[in-house]
């Protein structure tokens, strides 16, 4: 029951955005007709209907699921609707009360959810007796309802206060006998107008929709609405279709016949519910729209879905045109420039496997291109001749040419943002970040000499950063080096990296943007655990480990592929993940043990007959076949 709840919370979530944004236009456009109005209602209605959507780049709905599916199982629970105030402010809230070990069956949310689920059924219920129950009890009043003369479909009843349609097949006119003879005529082309527009049915469906997220405050305002535009389109159509004299008749007829608010609530469509007085000066002050409101309601009309009723497309993987190292290429970072020479440290340097510091030296004169933009900094090409040897750095014989890259390197944040210290391998390792811009970009060198290192915690609990730029002399992102940064969008990732350590990207709820370099071998445990908006990540084919729960509670991530070379298994590796799509390289040898426990959305997935499966390496993986569920 709790899976069902979710489902209608978020589209009872994603219906309340549109419902709000038409209050917005309702309160910018005045001049739109009435009919207008009720269209673009129609759109809430299709967002309560449909389980799924298009994403589109157009949508202006924050967030497609704003509540994840396995939030109840996720032991750091999280929302993400894309609206970070809402989402700082909800997740303290969750993750303080409701985190919880792996080892619980049954989690304190997940009891919560299914409390709620069965509520909400109560609810419903009581909705739907209460539509029926209101619907016989006015069929069994109008039984003793007799016929209008010359008037077709047309009957008059002493049990009723206010005029209305009944029926959904057949529906039928009831006037009250005590009703003005001079109001019938404004009456009734009021109700045949409802008739002709089919409000008899919409209206009902509405009401069945409120019935089913009742939960919703916003929906009863967006019904309350629908209401008053239907009655409000129904008065424009009978002026039109009459002309200017029966405006002053047909709004005495309005204020004669406004009902018992009891009654009318009950009752599908009542000549007098809603707004009267509104009404009434609506119906004196009607004009026919001039053209240029007509036009602007086609293009409203035409806008409307194109914005509300798609999602937002999944953010695309970041991309930096780098070339990958092989032999007789060396990329490097420019780290000095003097005595005619550049100092370059060669990126994909690791002291730990390389013999050397990384570091070499290229005369200026090879340098093929603007000599000018050569800075401190700047990526360089180096084409070599020969096989090189002690530490893979080529001699200075060996250096053919040297070509710039084209890319522009931003500006790096001042050196008085960090603190630093000299490392073991002759570089700088950043210790702390201590500045306030929310864009920050590492320096390459700082001394002289190539940041290659960044220690765990320089970046922990820093919630004013948005976006980070790492230079390429860096090989290593150290355990929680960016841990707990709520507002971390995007993470530029040099391409010698070839370890992330542990809980490096821990809980960066809002990191939607990473692209693993070609050199990464070791994803430690719970590096990217909780980043709930990352929805794309390619694992490179170096990759030869992860860690425990490195991707779990990942909701936002739809499609992974495993590369070959992973031998080394963390236990729940992309546990209660979002993922749809599964691709196993046909090579690969084995999976982890519960690598994709509860991956609540999986049911795509290839894998060679050859790949051994872990032990509950797909459970309670629902949508999955079962022979793979039960491996």
């Amino acid at each position: 029951m709790s899976a069902v709840f979710i489902k209608l919370l978020n589209m009872s979530l994603t219906a309340s955005v549109v419902a709000v944004a038409l209050l917005l236009l309702k309160l910018i456009f005045k001049r739109l007709p009435r009919f207008v109005s009720v269209i673009l209602w129609s759109f809430v209605a299709i967002r309560l209907i449909l389980p799924i959507s298009i994403d589109s780049a157009f949508s202006l709905i924050p967030s497609g699921e704003t509540v994840p599916e396995g939030i109840t199982s996720s032991s750091i629970p999280q929302i993400n609707s894309n609206i970070p105030f809402v989402d700082s402010a909800i997740d303290s809230i969750l993750i303080g009360n409701f985190s919880h070990a792996d080892t619980e069956s049954v989690s304190e949310l997940q009891r919560i959810f299914d409390i709620a689920g069965y509520a909400w059924l109560v609810g419903f219920l009581l909705m739907l007796c209460y539509f029926v129950s209101s619907h016989l009890l006015l069929a069994s009043r109008l039984r003793e309802s007799i016929p209008l003369e010359n008037e077709k479909r047309v009957y008059l009843s002493d049990n009723i206060p206010s005029p209305f349609i009944f029926g959904f097949f057949r529906p039928r006119i009831y006037i009250p006998f005590s009703i003005d003879r001079a109001d019938i005529e404004c009456v009734i082309a009021h109700e045949r107008a409802h008739i002709a527009r089919k409000d008899f049915i919409w209206k009902p469906l509405a009401f069945l929709l409120l019935s089913v997220y009742w939960f919703n405050p916003v929906l009863w305002v967006a019904n309350y609405f629908f209401a008053r535009d239907i009655e409000i389109a129904t008065d424009e159509r009978v002026i039109k279709e009459k002309g200017e004299e029966i405006k002053l008749q047909y709004s005495k007829a309005l204020l004669n016949c406004s009902g018992d608010r009891r009654f009318i609530t009950a009752c599908p469509t009542a000549f007098g519910e809603n707004a009267v007085k509104g009404r009434i000066k609506g119906v004196l002050n009607y004009k026919k729209p001039a053209f240029w409101v007509v036009a602007l309601s086609v293009i409203v009309i035409a806008a409307v879905p194109i914005f509300f009723l798609t999602n937002p497309t999944p953010e695309a993987e970041a991309s930096y045109p780098f070339g990958a190292n092989g032999e007789g290429v060396c990329d490097a970072t420019v780290i000095d420039i003097a005595n005619g020479e550049l100092t370059v440290c060669r990126i994909g340097f690791v002291p730990s496997r390389d013999n050397g510091d990384g570091l070499f030296k290229v005369p200026i004169t090879q340098v093929e291109g603007d000599l000018s933009k050569i800075t401190v900094g700047r990526r360089v090409r180096i084409i070599y001749s020969g096989e090189t040897v002690d530490g893979k750095i080529p001699t200075l014989s060996q250096v053919v040419s040297v070509h710039l890259y084209d890319e522009e390197l931003p500006n790096a944040s001042p050196i008085s943002d960090f603190k630093y210290r000299n490392n073991y391998y002759g570089g700088k390792t950043i210790t702390e970040y201590i500045g306030n811009d929310k864009n920050v970009v590492v320096p390459s060198v700082i001394d002289g000499k190539p940041v290659s290192e960044i220690l765990g915690g320089a970046f922990s609990g820093n919630e004013n950063i948005e976006s980070v730029y790492l230079p390429d002399t860096l090989y290593r992102i150290n355990s929680s080096s960016f841990k707990l940064c709520g507002n971390l969008k995007s993470v530029r990732l040099p391409s010698g990296v070839s370890y992330i350590g542990a809980e490096a990207f821990y809980l960066c709820k809002r990191l939607t943007e990473i692209t693993l370099p070609s050199t990464l071998t070791e994803i430690e445990s719970r590096a990217f655990k909780g980043c709930a908006a990352l929805k794309d990540i390619k694992l490179p084919e170096t990759l030869s480990s992860i860690g425990e729960e490195a991707f779990a509670d990942c909701h936002s991530l739809e499609y992974i592929e495993i590369p070959p070379n992973i031998t080394d298994w963390g236990n729940y590796a992309f546990k209660n993940c979002g993922i749809t799509k599964l691709v196993v390289h046909k090579d690969l040898k084995k999976l982890g043990v519960c690598a994709f426990y509860n991956c609540y959305k999986l049911e795509d997935v290839t894998i060679s007959e050859s790949t051994e499966i872990g032990v509950n390496c797909f459970a309670e993986c629902y949508r999955v076949p079962k022979e793979l569920r039960e491996k």
